[in-house]
Order: structure tokens, then sequence, then C-alpha cells
């Protein structure tokens, strides 16, 4: 896609804590994901990382909880499911 300038917004804090250290983080169940992540910002991108509370960024968190419940890996829509609908106008505001 091209991007170079990207926007990480999360409601982990300890996961953004844990992906900016300069070392590598304990063991924890997470550390591959972790290891991995720091090694794709490796690659030359301008990454900024940003807490975000869950309550802030209703839609993401429905899909979060959506594609937690789902077999497959990955899940793409081309347009927004019912239940999206009143939390993207909740958003707006």
């Amino acid at each position: 896609m091209g991007w170079k300038r990207v926007v990480c917004e999360s409601d982990g804090l300890e996961a953004i804590r844990l992906i900016q250290l300069h070392y590598s983080p304990p063991l924890t169940t997470y550390r591959s994901s972790i290891q991995e992540i720091k090694s794709l910002l490796s690659r030359g991108w301008e990454v900024h990382f940003a807490h975000v509370l869950r309550e802030a960024n209703l839609v993401v968190d429905c899909l979060a909880k959506k594609g937690h419940s789902m077999d497959q890996a990955f899940a793409f829509w081309n347009s927004s499911t019912d239940e999206l609908l009143p939390l993207l106008a909740e958003d707006l505001v």
C-alpha cells in the first residue's frame, strides 16, 4: 500500500509500552508478537503510537470483539454491519 507514516492507536497501554522498549520484553505470552511488531517497525516506517481509551473508539472495540470470536485470521467487510451503524454515529460526536 506504500504507507510510510502510520498512527497506531490502541487501548492497550501496556502493549504500547512493551513495543516501545529498546530491549526484549520479559517472557510473556505476547513476546513473539511484540518481537514481530518490532521487526516490522525497523523497516523504515514513521510510526506513532497513541493510547486511546476503549470508550473513545466504540467501533474499534466492537470490531475487536467480533474478530476475537471468528475462526479466520482476517476478515474484510465491504460495508458497515447493522451493529456498527449506531456506534459510527456516536463516534462522530
